[in-house]
């Protein structure tokens, strides 16, 4: 690898490092039993799919906008595959998980997390001068 792929490794780094704790989290919450996982009795198991999900496109988006120069529709179908992809194999890990099977419809509500927060974020860009400027804001771009 050339010095100049190795220092471009580097600087993605900080901005990859949180899609693969989080994605460690989901992997982790999900080998747990039922019977343990935590809110399980507060919050329904859906909401919770949606939720983690949500978060997960969100990251890729921001590690995505922040190392390519991909267009927002490139990164909205890559987000959308990585999380689709990422759920599937999270439900079939859950076939070796006791007390866990695979669901499709926590795979939808997983796709379904990361469609809300990827909608909102385009509906963002798309409101206005502000709205362009709230986007940017969360998206890590700073001011020239």
């Amino acid at each position: 690898m050339s010095h100049s792929a190795w220092r471009n490794l580097l600087a993605a780094f900080p901005f990859w490092l949180p899609v693969a704790l989080w994605m460690g989290v989901i992997f982790f919450l999900s080998s747990l039993p039922d019977s343990i996982t935590p809110g399980r009795d507060i919050v329904p198991d859906k909401l919770c799919h949606a939720a983690e999900y949500l978060i997960l496109a969100f990251l890729v988006l921001f590690a995505l906008h922040r190392t390519t120069r991909a267009a927002f529709a490139t990164s909205f179908w890559i987000t959308i595959s990585w999380v689709a992809v990422y759920g599937l194999s999270d439900e079939i890990h859950q076939l070796s998980v006791p007390t866990r099977h695979y669901d499709p419809i926590d795979l939808l509500a997983d796709v379904c997390g990361a469609l809300v927060i990827l909608l909102l974020l385009w509906g963002m860009r798309k409101s206005g001068k502000k709205g362009a400027e709230l986007y940017s804001a969360l998206m890590g771009e700073r001011k020239s």
